[in-house]
């Protein structure tokens, strides 16, 4: 198989990969926005496991990118926009390459979008959270110190001192 070829196959399977990522980051903010907290740890994780999967998928892609980097004269480390300018005119590896890199971008800056929006609403579930436990928390007695876990009222953690001057 052409490098050409293998590069483009693998580019489809990175992005198929980020289809399912950008699945999953969409799956979590629906989760999140729902209050339906009890599987936000699990989308978490798949999450997580899909950021693996196009990690691991965008080092194979690398390594063949390189491999055709130097068939057509560029250094090992040429990105994609590299080979798209460094592709013959004459066949189709110009265009084949310049979509596979449009819908990347594409894909790329929607995941981010979807990465930072789930982010903000973590953060105020976690804020709403925290003060929703704050509310509930046990109220203070005259004593200031609020009540063991029998249900009786507690010392005072801090000793009272007494004015002996008189």
């Amino acid at each position: 198989m052409h490098p050409a070829q293998t590069l483009s196959t693998l580019l489809w399977r990175e992005r198929e990969l980020l289809d399912r990522l950008t699945y999953r980051l969409e799956t979590e903010q629906l989760l999140i926005s729902s209050g339906h907290t009890r599987w936000i740890g699990f989308a978490t994780e798949e999450v997580a496991a899909a950021v693996a999967a196009v990690r691991d998928a965008a080092l194979e892609t690398q390594a063949s990118a390189s491999a055709l980097a130097g068939l057509w004269g560029l250094p090992d480390d040429a990105g994609l926009p590299a080979l798209v300018g460094a592709a013959p005119e004459d066949g189709p590896w110009r265009e084949v390459l310049t979509g596979h890199l449009e819908a990347l971008t594409a894909q790329a800056s929607e995941v981010e979008l979807l990465r930072d929006a789930n982010a903000k609403l973590l953060r105020a579930a976690t804020r709403d959270v925290q003060e929703t436990l704050a509310q509930a928390a046990p109220q203070q007695g005259p004593t200031g110190a609020g009540y063991d876990a029998a249900g009786h009222a507690a010392r005072p953690a801090s000793p009272h001192f007494l004015d002996q001057r008189s």
